[in-house]
């Protein structure tokens, strides 16, 4: 038990190192009137997260940060090593789907929310897979930016409001010993 726990934890400081990366990288695109709204609550759930939400002119996009080395896209599947990564594609296309669904109240066309899957420390430039997109956060700052102007800014606050509602900022998490590590929330930036 004490090993599977060690291992589970150990992931976690990873994963949680590829989410920080990743809002690091996307600090720059607030200057450009986008809001970052990282470590935000999965609507509809009471302790599921969203890694990050990306609110600004080109659109909504639904972050999930992966700190993943052994990657590939193969016959138009997801591999992590050599594991099939199908079910990580269906949970962001659920989470981008529950945000839709959240910014339905705003009057906000669902086919503008965008599912991304960014690989941490990577330059990959975007493979749509199974209706998400794959990409190194090297690529990140770059897609964002070149989606071009989709909302106003009055529609861009409208619905970084409704998120923010919507997707309330998910509570410290805390170590076994009950100390609260250096959350990637700490990285929140609004425009």
């Amino acid at each position: 038990l004490l090993t599977t726990l060690k291992s589970q934890q150990a992931r976690w400081r990873a994963g949680g190192g590829g989410e920080a990366r990743v809002v690091e990288v996307l600090l720059d695109v607030g200057q450009a009137g986008w809001w970052v709204l990282a470590d935000r609550r999965w609507p509809g759930t009471s302790k599921a997260n969203l890694d990050v939400v990306v609110v600004g002119p080109g659109g909504v996009f639904v972050i999930d940060a992966k700190n993943w080395r052994d990657v590939r896209v193969e016959a138009g599947s997801l591999w992590h090593g050599k594991v099939r990564q199908d079910e990580a594609l269906d949970k962001l296309r659920d989470q981008a789907a529950a945000v839709e669904d959240a910014l339905a109240t705003a009057g906000y066309p669902p086919s503008q929310v965008t599912p991304i899957m960014v690989l941490a420390g990577r330059a990959q430039a975007p493979i749509p897979v199974a209706g998400v997109l794959v990409m190194g956060d090297r690529n990140l700052h770059r897609e964002l930016l070149r989606r071009g102007r989709l909302l106003s800014d009055e529609q861009v606050r409208r619905v970084t409001s409704t998120l923010d509602v919507a997707c309330p900022p998910m509570p410290p998490r805390r170590t076994a010993d009950g100390r609260v590590p250096t959350a990637t929330s700490q990285y929140e930036k609004r425009g």
